[in-house]
C-alpha cells in the first residue's frame, strides 16, 4: 500500500516543464523526422505533377456531373410491383417527393445497371480484370464506388457524377447513365401520362389505317362487282364499319388532345437540365491538403516515438521496475 501511494506522489512531481524537458531533450529526431516527411511529401507532390498521367503516383482525377429533375407528381408513381422489389433490396420509396427520386438512386446501384455500363464500356479489360474469377463483380464494385448520385432538396436537383482520372472517359460515362437512367424510366413506366400519350397515338395510328384499308376495300369492291344487290348490300356494311371507325378515332383524337393539355400544364416525371461536360479543373486530390496531414501525422508521429524511448530509458534505469517486470515473467 505504501509503495502504491509513492508511485501516485512521484506522478504527481511529472509536470509540464518534465514534458517539455523530454521533447527538448529528443529535438533533433522530432525535427529529423517532421523535416523528412515534408520534404518527402512535398518531392513527392512535384513529381506527381510533372510525370505522365499514366505513371504518376498521384494522379489528378476529375468528376464530371449532370443535373436532372426527377418529379413525383399526381401523374406520376412508383409502380406497385416495382415498390416490392425495392423493399427486398432494404430501400423504402414513401409516397413522397423524394419518391422517385429515391427510385433513381436505387437503379443506379442495381446489378443490372452496372452491367450495362460495364459491357458500354468494356471495363472489365478497362481495369485489368480479365484474370480474376469474380472480375465482374470487381468491375461493379469499381464502377460503384467511383459513380455518385446527390439530391437538392431545395433546389429539386438530382446530380449524377463519376470520378476517374481520364476526364473523357468519365464524361462519356455520366452522360450514358443519364441515357439509361431515361430510358429505365420509360421503360418502367413512371409517367402516367406519357405511357397513355403513346397508347393513344398508337391506337390512332391502327384506327387511322383501318379506315384506310376500308376505304380501298370499297373501292375495289365497287370497281370489281357485277351483281348490284349484292355490291349495294357490300357497300352499306362496309359504310357503317368506316363510319364507325372514324368515330373511333374521333374520340380518340379528342382524348389525345386533351391529354397534350395536360401534359403541358404537368411537369414531366424526368427532365434533364444539363448534361455532363468535360470539366477543366480536377476535383482531387487536393495535394496542400495532403502536405498538412503528412506534416501533423509526422508531428504527433515523432512525439510518440519520443515518449516511448523516455519510457523505455526510465524503465532501464528503475532497478524496481526492472524487478517488477521479470516478476511478472515469472509469474507467467
Amino acid at each position: 500500500m505504501q509503495e502504491f501511494q509513492e508511485n501516485i506522489t512521484e506522478d504527481k512531481e511529472f509536470t509540464l516543464i518534465d514534458l517539455i524537458a523530454i521533447i527538448w531533450r529528443r529535438r533533433i529526431m522530432i525535427t529529423l523526422i517532421v523535416s523528412t516527411a515534408i520534404i518527402g511529401v512535398l518531392t513527392l507532390s512535384i513529381v506527381s505533377l510533372k510525370l505522365p498521367e499514366d505513371k504518376t503516383p498521384i494522379a489528378n482525377v476529375y468528376t464530371p456531373a449532370a443535373l436532372l429533375i426527377i418529379n413525383s407528381d399526381s401523374s406520376s408513381g412508383i409502380p406497385s410491383s416495382l415498390n416490392s422489389i425495392a423493399s427486398m433490396a432494404g430501400i423504402s420509396l414513401s409516397a413522397n417527393k423524394g419518391t422517385n427520386v429515391e427510385f433513381a438512386a436505387f437503379l443506379l446501384g442495381t446489378n443490372s445497371f452496372l452491367d450495362e455500363i460495364i459491357k458500354e464500356f468494356d471495363l472489365i479489360a478497362r481495369f485489368k480484370l480479365e484474370e480474376q474469377e469474380t472480375k465482374l463483380t470487381a468491375a461493379r464494385g469499381i464502377v460503384k464506388s467511383k459513380l455518385a448520385s446527390s439530391y437538392d432538396k431545395e433546389a429539386g436537383v438530382f446530380t449524377i457524377a463519376f470520378t476517374d482520372k481520364d476526364k473523357f472517359f468519365a464524361t462519356d460515362v455520366v452522360n450514358f447513365a443519364v441515357e439509361l437512367l431515361q430510358q429505365r424510366f420509360e421503360a418502367l413506366g413512371m409517367d402516367k401520362n406519357k405511357r397513355e400519350k403513346e397508347n393513344l397515338e398508337i391506337n390512332m395510328a391502327n384506327a387511322l389505317e383501318e379506315i384506310k384499308n376500308l376505304q380501298m376495300r370499297a373501292q375495289a369492291q365497287v370497281n370489281s362487282s357485277r351483281m348490284i344487290s349484292f355490291a349495294s348490300i357490300d357497300n352499306t356494311r362496309m359504310e357503317m364499319e368506316l363510319k364507325a371507325q372514324r368515330e373511333v378515332y374521333s374520340q380518340l383524337k379528342v382524348q389525345y388532345e386533351l391529354l397534350k393539355v395536360t401534359i403541358a400544364s404537368e411537369k414531366p416525371v424526368f427532365q434533364i437540365i444539363e448534361t455532363a461536360s468535360v470539366p477543366e479543373v480536377k476535383s482531387g486530390p487536393s495535394r496542400g491538403l495532403m502536405c498538412i496531414i503528412v506534416t501533423i501525422t509526422a508531428v504527433l508521429a515523432s512525439l510518440l516515438i519520443t515518449f516511448a524511448l523516455h519510457f523505455i530509458e526510465s524503465v532501464r534505469k528503475d532497478p524496481k521496475a526492472i524487478q517488477k517486470l521479470r516478476g511478472a515473467h515469472e509469474k507467467k
